[in-house]
């Protein structure tokens, strides 16, 4: 761990209880506050560009998420430029930077040992949020697919959060202003969804030190009567029926008569649907031996094994000239400061077209074995690779 992270993640955050506190109390259903200090968080409350919206915006090397002001929501946005981002925050626009950690490695950093502490897998879409708010502007009332750790670090924004009484444990998001479902909901949500915040929510005023944890599924929205930034540390939480798929589709996917094409199922020939459709109850039939052979160390196993990652699309890496060379697809190229040692290595990932792990990896370059993690996770956060979503 990075010396700036001791004593921990959770132990920087609530810095009023102990993390086995936080764990045996709060996580992963029951929301939190807690005010301190910014200085409690180390250099991360120290970055310049958390502070400057210029330094940011040059810092962040990708589209800017633009919340439109009719919805008040992430599903009302557009996708802008970093010069176009900064005029429309001048004009009142909220501005979502999702994905930062790419471009802060100390954020990564965070964002990491934090899911470490949480005993989440690697498969379970960890990711850095910054909301930058302009006064007047906020989210409608809604509630999320994942959990939230918001650290605020300018300005005070006001935070109404509920316990979601009508979708236990949802797997989708929602905000009260869409006019429908998403599939996904549609296939257990019974009943109509209020449209104002239950009469329970707490009220609470982060100012900069704050920190909330929001859990997966609480009903929240928010409000800021100044300009204000925020950084969330964001996590996925896979249910018991994402382990048990996981785990069941990477055994089945052993068996070349389970990766046959599933074909006729819907077929107009009705002869071609019957066979099918036999097929499929076949298949069905075999399927709970397949499951009573599946182990829980398989599953788990499954569920953390180590990212994949790609190039970003129209990005470049390559060595010329003994130099190491590289683009985010920008049309501007930049120079990586690399020891000699990494030219051979970082030349080959230039080369390829599909995706690749450190694992895969190592047979390539087994001097390397222990160091190549560590060196996908730094080109990721230069914006040069990025997650292959297969490999997640």
């Amino acid at each position: 761990m990075n010396d700036d992270l001791e004593p921990g993640c959770l132990a920087r955050l609530f810095s009023d209880q102990s993390p086995d506190a936080f764990l045996d109390g709060h996580w992963p259903d029951r929301h939190l506050v807690c005010h301190g200090p910014l200085e409690r968080l180390g250099a991360l409350a120290e970055l310049e560009a958390f502070s400057n919206l210029d330094v940011l915006l040059r810092t962040y090397r990708d589209k800017v998420r633009i919340a439109l002001p009719d919805k008040r929501d992430e599903h009302s946005s557009l996708q802008v430029d970093a010069m176009t981002a900064a005029a429309l925050h001048r004009n009142g626009m909220a501005l979502i930077l999702n994905g930062v950690e790419r471009f802060f490695p100390l954020v990564d950093q965070w964002l990491h040992e934090l899911r470490k502490e949480l005993g989440l897998p690697l498969k379970c879409d960890p990711r850095s949020i910054i909301y930058v708010t302009p006064a007047g502007a906020g989210n409608s009332p809604h509630f999320d697919a994942n959990a939230n750790f918001i650290v605020q670090l300018r300005g005070t924004k006001r935070w109404r959060v509920a316990p979601n009484r009508h979708v236990p444990h949802p797997t989708d998001r929602w905000a009260m202003n869409e006019t429908g479902l998403s599939e996904e909901l549609q296939g257990y949500v019974d009943g109509p969804l209020p449209t104002e915040l239950p009469d329970d929510a707490e009220v609470f005023d982060l100012e900069p030190g704050s920190v909330l944890f929001v859990p997966r599924g609480a009903w929240h929205s928010t409000e800021a009567d100044e300009d204000t930034l925020a950084l969330n540390f964001t996590f996925g939480q896979p249910t018991w029926a994402d382990l048990v798929l996981v785990g069941l589709r990477r055994r089945l996917l052993k068996d070349g008569d389970w990766r046959e094409l599933a074909t006729g199922l819907t077929s107009r020939d009705a002869a071609r649907a019957e066979a099918c459709k036999a097929t499929l109850i076949e298949k069905l039939a075999s399927l709970q031996r397949e499951v009573e052979q599946l182990s829980p160390s398989e599953i788990t196993e499954a569920f953390d094994e180590a990212p994949w990652y790609q190039l970003v699309a129209e990005g470049f890496l390559r060595v010329e000239d003994g130099k190491v060379l590289a683009s985010v697809g920008d049309d501007e190229t930049f120079e990586i400061d690399a020891d000699e040692s990494l030219h051979e290595v970082l030349g080959w990932l230039g080369e390829q077209g599909t995706p690749f792990s450190a694992a895969a990896m190592a047979p390539h370059f087994p001097e390397l074995a222990s160091g190549l993690p560590g060196l996908l996770e730094t080109l990721e956060s230069k914006g040069l690779l990025e997650r292959h979503r297969a490999g997640r």
